[in-house]
């Protein structure tokens, strides 16, 4: 673990950037038609995973 750790602090990657940053290259500023399909998507790809989620806990019980 401690090898990863390592290899992890001296990457010379300088192509990292944040979930907010890939969003704004890839699909532009929040207000933007195209970013605001994204955030509606991702919503609802979140509700239906936990509606999934709790349907399968039930099932289990």
């Amino acid at each position: 673990m401690k090898k990863l750790i390592d290899l992890i602090r001296n990457a010379k990657n300088t192509n990292i950037m944040t979930l907010e940053q890939f969003k704004e290259k890839n699909f532009g500023q929040k207000g933007t038609a195209k970013r605001d399909a994204l955030e509606r998507g991702y919503k609802g790809f979140v509700q239906w995973v936990l509606k999934r989620n709790s349907q399968i806990g039930k099932k289990k019980s």
